[in-house]
């Protein structure tokens, strides 16, 4: 099995606390031996502290064994120090070998010896082992070396060396920025190594930060924007490719991933919001990914990555956090997880959460205060099976369940006004009140996975076949009384969504071995989705005669009632080549082939509205509406790297998103289609890497070509609601990413984006000029950027410090095209968040964090609707949060 890589010189460093801890709790356990009792507890320490040490030693053989090894081909100097990383080994180097001299690539499962010797076969050096186990370099084989590693380049280029009783040898570590590994490409490779528009947020930086829901941090990405935000629901948006401030007409354009698993799925699926615990890091892939991944995103890819079961440890984790939100009261939560090793090639790891979230938004009817509450509960449970050296069989279970007073939004106030009439005293959401006109409205979100995966190595490449299950029930409770331009009483709807899906798909990988001019991905996907929606109404109020000739009364419990299905199937073939000319540049080419089918549908339509519209009388037709598509994505990227640690790429792809069927009406008898919108996405880009891995600088360049767009509207014949192919859109933009460390102690970082969306052709319905050219698409906005810092202290031996802060920047943003419907204060407002944490660690494993979210109360609008012509309303970003986390890892 691969053991995670580490500094070697901080291995050293634990083996010897490990031993001073050791031979203290000896000693200590051996006084006041005459005493019986202590006699007895003397004996159980040292039968704990053997136990302990057996366990370390077993470890530490455990390391001696196979590992996986990732090497590619590189001077001779990198290479060792890779080996060293990926070993666990200390490697000592002499400083006559210097950068030009070139190494063999290393790939493969073996021990450490056995690679040393591949890897230095016919370079002409030799290597021995150490008195304490580390490798020794040179081109005498009977020459051995003082004990001495190089954690940097710049310590290996000053041939800096440490004596074995040196008193600095406690303090060589060197302090570069840590290297991530990503798997986005469908390999693993290194972040900076990986030729697109991509960025990572690691486990430890969400964990730093106490980043517990996308929403909380997903705005630092450049090109990234959050149209709604709140629990249940985030809506996300990459380089400006939506039409909708609210939400994203039809089909979304970002895919969801739980590591290799869309978690949404269909035109009906919504994507859960799950809850960042126990995860490795976080992608997000900008543009589209038809060719890498089986269920296409125009917009890109965001991927959730697990912690993954491994049999080497047992650990774990717990935590607790109290805090308090500006008017609100007391939130609370608890998590935790744990790895089991059940034997040398089977593990499982369960993780666990609960979080109650108390409201802020109060009634200004008297209907109740801090109504937005919000309980998130969730279990995830994953299996690990190394079947044999070559196969691997993994299982993840998950379920979460959110429970919401009402959604995250405030509302404009009214006095109550008889029907037909409309207030004269209608105000706008006040930012600073937050409150709204109605009462409590439930929310219940249950969603569910099951998910399996089995990794075959062949060798020359590797096959990999995956299947899952969701279920997605959903009971949302809205007032819509105002909807309906009534100021007085009340109409409670209710939503009910039962959803399934199914998804399977086939992947074949080859090995990108070092020499060889060619290399392949190729792979099939499959999704099915059934959905089914319950809605209904009842009216409570004054007996009134709505538009003049509909009576409402006290008594009408049926108001609405419908039930509509819709179910869709995607069948797609994908594949890559990629032509490795020289070991610096490479071209790689993609291709996607979809079909989709979708078939809506009217079970039951027996409401007063149904009976009205006319649309009872499309239950049980025959022959349900079918759009059916086929449609074909491409991908070219070439890349360069003129230096090690230079690398510059340019990428041309397209994206779709798949079309549907509007439900037939009265209106509209035979219903209608839209088809898929397309884009062609341009981008340019470079990752560089300076002051020998302390810095990093990544810029990309983009143009997005839009065209047949998916817009929400109202058909000028029948007059009835849907999606339809409007317009063109031009979109360009840049992202900047860079971070550095400082020193030892002190990290900052530093994002920005840019993005302008435009039309590139009018936009009407029917004869209503409703945008023109030129004007500016909305949700995303022109300018983001982020400020990160990171600062950590070595209190004392076992004490350490951290403070983290993070300040995001995010422009104003237009509505909606066609605004007249909305407020008519638009666009959104810019906004600035500050988020600061400040934590104390133990090396028993104990740490407390005091933290400040949202630290100067900056309450934003993220998102609005006007309704009834003149009833406004804002979602709106969380106020400041002050509390406490106390967490136990062992």
């Amino acid at each position: 099995m691969p053991i995670t890589a580490r500094d070697p010189s901080i291995i050293y460093r634990e083996l010897k606390m490990l031993k001073k801890f050791m031979t203290n709790l000896l000693n200590s356990s051996g006084a006041h031996s005459e005493d019986k009792h202590i006699s007895f507890k003397s004996h159980l320490c040292r039968s704990v502290s053997l136990a302990v040490l057996g366990g370390v030693l077993s470890f530490s053989a455990a390391l001696a064994d196979e590992t996986k090894f990732n090497i590619k081909s590189q001077s001779l100097r990198d290479a060792l120090l890779e080996f060293s990383a990926q070993a666990d080994m200390v490697v000592v180097v002499p400083e006559d070998i210097g950068p030009s001299e070139a190494a063999r690539a290393l790939y493969g499962v073996m021990d450490a010896d056995e690679g040393l010797k591949l890897l230095l076969k016919d370079t002409g050096l030799y290597y021995t082992r150490g008195k304490r186990g580390q490798f020794n370099i040179s081109k005498d084989p009977s020459y051995d070396f003082q004990a001495v590693s190089f954690t940097t380049e710049a310590d290996y280029e000053e041939n800096f060396t440490v004596s074995e009783d040196d008193e600095r040898a406690d303090e060589v570590e060197g302090f570069a920025l840590e290297e991530i590994v990503v798997t986005a490409s469908r390999r693993a490779t290194n972040l900076q190594d990986t030729a697109m528009s991509l960025n990572v947020l690691t486990g430890e930086h969400l964990e730093e930060r106490g980043v517990l829901a996308l929403s909380d941090i997903i705005s630092t990405v450049p090109g990234v924007s959050l149209t709604i935000s709140e629990p249940g629901r985030t809506g996300v948006l990459i380089r400006g490719i939506s039409t909708s401030s609210f939400a994203t007409s039809g089909r979304a354009t970002t895919s969801t991933y739980l590591d290799d698993f869309p978690l949404g799925g269909g035109t009906q699926f919504r994507t859960p919001d799950i809850r960042l615990v126990d995860v490795s890091r976080v992608e997000v892939i900008k543009g589209p990914q038809g060719t890498l991944y089986g269920q296409s995103a125009m917009g890109g890819v965001i991927r959730y990555i697990t912690n993954q079961p491994n049999m080497e440890e047992l650990s774990g984790g717990i935590s607790s956090r109290l805090s308090h939100t500006d008017r609100g009261d007391i939130n609370w939560g608890v998590q935790g997880h744990i790895n089991v090793p059940l034997s040398d090639t089977v593990a499982i790891r369960v993780v666990a959460y609960d979080y109650n979230d108390d409201g802020f938004i109060d009634s200004h009817s008297g209907l109740g205060n801090n109504l937005n509450t919000a309980n998130t509960t969730g279990v995830r449970a994953a299996l690990k099976w190394d079947v044999n050296d070559n196969i691997t069989f993994d299982s993840l279970y998950l379920n979460q369940r959110l429970t919401k007073g009402k959604e995250q939004n405030i509302t404009s106030a009214f006095t109550p006004t008889p029907y037909p009439g409309v207030p004269t005293d209608v105000t706008l959401p006040n930012l600073s009140e937050l409150t709204t006109q109605f009462g409590a409205a439930p929310w219940v979100i249950d969603y569910e996975m099951v998910n399996f995966k089995l990794d075959v190595d062949l060798g020359e490449f590797s096959v990999t076949a995956m299947g899952a299950k969701k279920w997605l029930d959903s009971d949302v409770t809205l007032e819509i009384v105002e909807q309906l331009s009534i100021f007085e009483g009340s109409i409670p709807f209710f939503q009910v969504d039962k959803t399934e899906a199914e998804t399977f798909e086939l992947r074949a990988v080859s090995d990108r071995a070092e020499g060889e001019l060619l290399d392949w991905i190729a792979g099939f996907y499959y999704e099915s989705t059934d959905n089914q929606v319950h809605l209904g109404a009842s009216y409570i109020g004054p007996d009134i005669l709505w538009l003049g000739f509909l009576p409402l009364s006290q008594s009408d419990s049926n108001l609405s009632n419908a039930r509509t299905f819709s179910k869709s199937n995607e069948k797609a073939f994908y594949g890559e080549l990629g032509f490795n000319f020289t070991d610096k540049l490479r071209l790689s080419a993609g291709y996607r082939w979809s079909n989709i089918e979708i078939e809506n549908g009217t079970l039951v339509a027996d409401g007063t509205f149904q009976i009205v519209t006319g649309q009872a009388a499309l239950v049980g037709r025959e022959n349900d509406l079918i759009a059916d598509q086929k449609v074909s994505t491409y991908r070219v990227n070439l890349e360069y790297r003129p230096i090690d640690d230079v690398m510059v790429y340019a990428q041309a792809a397209s994206g779709y998103r798949p079309g549907g069927a509007n439900a037939p009406s009265f209106l509209d008898p035979d219903g209608s289609t839209y088809v898929s919108d397309t884009l062609w996405n341009y981008e340019v880009g470079a990752r560089t890497t300076w002051l020998d891995g302390r810095l990093t600088a990544n810029l990309t360049l983009f143009r997005i070509d839009w065209s047949g767009i998916q817009l929400t509207g109202v058909d000028p014949k029948s007059f009835a609601p849907g999606t339809f192919n409007v317009g063109k859109a031009r979109i360009n933009g840049l992202e900047l990413e860079s971070q550095y460390r400082i020193n030892e102690n002190l990290s900052v970082g530093f994002n920005a984006g840019y993005t302008d969306p435009i039309l590139t052709e009018d936009y009407s319905i029917g004869s209503t000029l409703v945008a023109e050219a030129g004007d500016r698409l909305p949700g995303s906005t022109k300018w983001t950027y982020a400020v990160f810092a990171d600062f950590q202290y070595p209190v004392s031996a076992d004490l350490d410090l951290a403070i983290h802060a993070t300040h995001r920047y995010v422009g104003d943003r237009e509505q909606i095209l066609g605004a007249s419907v909305f407020i008519q204060d638009a666009p959104h407002p810019s906004y600035n968040i500050t988020d600061v944490r400040m934590s104390l660690s133990h090396a028993n494993g104990i740490e407390v964090s005091l933290f400040a979210d949202n630290l100067f109360n900056n309450i934003a609008r993220t998102a609005a609707r006007r309704t009834g012509g003149v009833f406004d309303t804002f979602w709106i970003t969380r106020p400041r949060t002050i509390g406490i986390n106390v967490g136990y890892n062992f």
